[in-house]
């Protein structure tokens, strides 16, 4: 990778940080829902999840990567999160 590219690499982490841990989680987490409650199955749900986010990003190429909503790099920044995720739920476990 170039220094533009690290960068870049840096910054989708960070913005993965933010929204897993800042406003999004709030919005999740609230009201007394709890990680266990998204994750009832475990690594399997974190894993269905990262699957649904994959078959989207499969069904966009087949268009040209053209979203009619949610932008192909929140998907992928989506994926990241949830990548995240399994890897807090595997260390924890």
């Amino acid at each position: 990778m170039n220094e533009e590219q690290r960068l870049l690499f840096r910054e989708v982490l960070d913005r993965a940080y933010t929204m897993a841990t800042g406003s999004k989680n709030r919005d999740y987490n609230s009201g007394g829902v709890t990680w266990e409650d998204y994750n009832r199955r475990g690594a399997s749900s974190i894993l269905d999840m990262i699957w649904r986010k994959v078959l989207r990003l499969c069904s966009l190429e087949a268009v040209g990567f053209k979203a009619r909503c949610e932008s192909v790099l929140d998907t992928i920044l989506d994926l990241i999160v949830y990548a995240g995720f399994l890897y807090v739920q595997l260390r924890t476990k």
